[in-house]
């Protein structure tokens, strides 16, 4: 057994290593402020557009942190970037139980937690991911997000239950506690600085053949790749003057501005209904659990398709969402609310396993993080201000269900801007340069 265990390519171990401190980043800080929304909001006397101002703040630090970590990631490597987001993350939690005033509570969950996931959860381990596998990179990046997932079927309830039975300043305490036991062994054991070469390894793991020149060895390596012959290794300059990396901003936008009303005001949307807070938690699990087999099912399409092919994947993503929300306008009982959600979890997890990994295959490795890390800062005005319009709309309003049709119309347009997202033609200025 351990043999077996000794057999199996490290960078597999770092998915999952990345998967867990995701699930952990993304559950208590994404979803978690869902289930924490009315009691927060009740204790500080605040209301849903003014709760939402911490979860746009998340957006506006990758103002400064997505380019940052991206920045980083490429010149020293994602390790020591996801051992300081682990370390805000740690921070956060625990100075979260002494807040007193709406300010405290905008800098802790705003700026130190919104840092924390910025730099242990967004760029940074894709990053990592892509320096370790080429061929097999959608499939890694899949399984990676698609771990986080989990955190619908695991923290979900969890953070639910525990914010009824400890309230939820003790709750925030023990999620710090839980993040630094299990994060901080992870990101130091499982996480390499840098790319596989470095140890004697090839990406994927794929087998290697070894000349010794003197006293200096040099891996000798072919990588077969689908897209074979038409790589391009583009610089942030270069892709910036690409149709396709604006096309993939446009699409990112729509989907910034929907996300917040299903996971920041989910919950309270259905406790809004009569429905208790932990089975308000249970239904969001539904989509979030959803999108576990169509991340990984889309993950292993994308490895097997070729780039030409990957925008019509992302594009029927965004359709699957719009399709997901009429179908809530047009009968609004429960079981079409979860028809809504199954709908959406398929969509989203299609959206989200066909965008990362087809940024690599149409920008190359090298720059990822830099290039993403523009992606990030370019979505900055919608990030901050999507969740407080979802929470605006509703305070003046009393209902979510004009934005619920909004957001279908602009799903829908979505889609079909999706199918333009041309890929970037081979040049002889764009040919990948050798790895570190």
């Amino acid at each position: 057994m351990i043999r077996r265990l000794k057999q199996v390519y490290f960078g597999w171990w770092t998915v999952l290593s990345l998967g867990v401190i995701g699930l952990m980043g993304y559950g208590f800080v994404t979803y978690g402020l869902s289930a924490l929304f009315k009691p927060m909001a009740a204790d500080l006397g605040l209301s849903r557009a003014a709760t939402s101002v911490a979860a746009g703040i998340i957006g506006l630090g990758h103002l400064y942190q997505g380019p940052l970590a991206g920045w980083a990631s490429d010149k020293y490597g994602p390790k020591w970037i996801i051992l300081f987001g682990v370390l805000c993350l740690v921070v956060g939690f625990i100075l979260m139980n002494f807040i007193a005033s709406y300010w405290a509570f905008l800098v802790v969950w705003g700026l130190i937690l919104g840092a924390g996931q910025a730099f242990a959860c967004t760029i940074p381990p894709v990053k990592q991911i892509i320096n370790w596998f080429v061929r097999k990179s959608a499939l890694a990046i899949s399984i990676t997000f698609t771990i986080q997932l989990a955190s619908g079927l695991i923290l979900l309830p969890l953070i639910a239950w525990l914010t009824i039975s400890q309230g939820w300043r003790m709750t925030c305490i023990i999620t710090g506690v839980t993040v630094a036991l299990i994060g901080f062994p992870l990101a130091w054991f499982l996480i390499k600085q840098h790319r596989p070469e470095h140890y004697g390894l090839l990406p994927d793991g794929d087998k290697k053949r070894e000349t010794i020149i003197g006293t200096v060895g040099t891996v000798e390596k072919e990588i077969k790749t689908i897209d074979k012959g038409d790589e391009v290794e583009l610089t942030l300059r270069q892709a910036l003057k690409t149709s396709g990396f604006w096309v993939m901003i446009a699409t990112s936008y729509v989907n910034t501005l929907v996300i917040p009303i299903m996971t920041v005001h989910l919950i309270p949307l259905l406790t809004d209904t009569g429905i208790s807070p932990v089975k308000a938690a249970g239904m969001m699990s539904i989509w979030l659990t959803a999108a576990i087999p169509a991340r990984l099912i889309t993950g292993i399409i994308v490895d097997r398709v070729k780039k030409r092919w990957l925008r019509y994947i992302y594009a029927i993503s965004f359709f699957l969402q719009a399709l997901s929300f009429a179908a809530f306008m047009i009968n609004k009982s429960m079981p079409m609310i979860y028809v809504w959600f199954i709908l959406y979890g398929f969509g989203a997890g299609a959206n989200f396993s066909s965008l990362l990994p087809t940024m690599p295959r149409y920008f190359g490795r090298k720059a990822y993080g830099k290039i993403d890390g523009m992606r990030w800062m370019v979505m900055v005005p919608v990030g901050l201000l999507a969740p407080v319009y979802v929470g605006w709309v509703y305070d003046h309003s009393g209902s979510y269900l004009s934005l619920i049709t909004l957001f279908t119309v602009l799903l829908t347009v979505a889609g079909v801007v999706a199918c333009f997202m041309f890929p970037p033609k081979a040049s002889p200025q764009s040919t990948e340069q050798s790895v570190k």
